[in-house]
């Protein structure tokens, strides 16, 4: 009898699913942070998140719960005063007009000139395209910006846990190229950038902010490597 070769079934359990969609949920929370400034909306829906790393498995990162914490307690303190010591901060460490202290772009880490729209860049534009995920509304903009490769990691995160369970293979092709993507370009540079954002952050805000997206990225990069093996 000749022998047939299956394709073995890509899945995740419930409880796998669950963290992916978590991770996916903080990784979109993260990017919408660094992108634009911090909002009442914003600054209310942080102040009742809890802190508690028992009930939730992302927080067993004493970075990322050290982090959060810090961003719980100054959005919980949210006054007119503070929110403006925020966009005052936000728009020193990711805007301008002056030099920035910590570019949220990966060229100016990666390649030699330190500019933008460099040789890392355009790869990252590519990888984008790989996975048909590049908006036409991104064209103009340096897509390696830290948030914009982090809504990519999440949106490959959505797209495996539509896919599952009715084509695993689909799900399992997203995960294996989210862990590529955050292997190849997000640790290769968020390490420096979140460093510097840390180091010269003038409000408890973006100092956590930093602290718990490295505690987030450190566990998801480990939790991908192994589910997508």
């Amino acid at each position: 009898m000749e022998s047939q070769t299956v394709e073995e079934t890509f899945a995740l359990g419930d409880e796998q699913v669950e963290k992916l969609e978590a991770f996916c949920a903080v990784d979109e929370l993260a990017a919408r942070l660094f992108e634009k400034t911090l909002d009442d909306d914003a600054a209310a829906h942080i102040a009742q998140l809890g802190c508690d790393a028992e009930d939730d498995f992302i927080l067993s990162s004493e970075a990322a719960r050290e982090g959060l914490s810090r961003m719980v307690a100054f959005c919980s303190e949210a006054s007119p005063e503070t929110m403006a010591r925020a966009k005052a901060d936000f728009h020193k460490l990711f805007v301008g007009p002056q030099k920035l202290p910590s570019p949220p772009w990966g060229s100016v880490y990666l390649d030699r000139r330190g500019m933008l729209f460099g040789p890392s860049e355009q790869k990252v534009q590519d990888f984008m395209e790989r996975f048909g995920l590049r908006k036409a509304s991104e064209e103009h903009a340096p897509c390696d910006h830290f948030a914009i490769e982090l809504q990519f990691v999440a949106e490959l995160g959505k797209r495996a846990v539509a896919a599952l369970p009715e084509d695993g293979q689909a799900a399992r092709r997203d995960l294996a190229g989210a862990t590529e993507f955050m292997d190849a370009y997000v640790a290769t540079w968020h390490g420096r950038f979140l460093g510097l954002v840390e180091h010269h952050a003038e409000t408890a805000f973006y100092q956590g902010l930093a602290m718990f997206a490295r505690g987030v990225i450190e566990q998801q990069l480990a939790w991908l490597r192994d589910v997508a093996a």
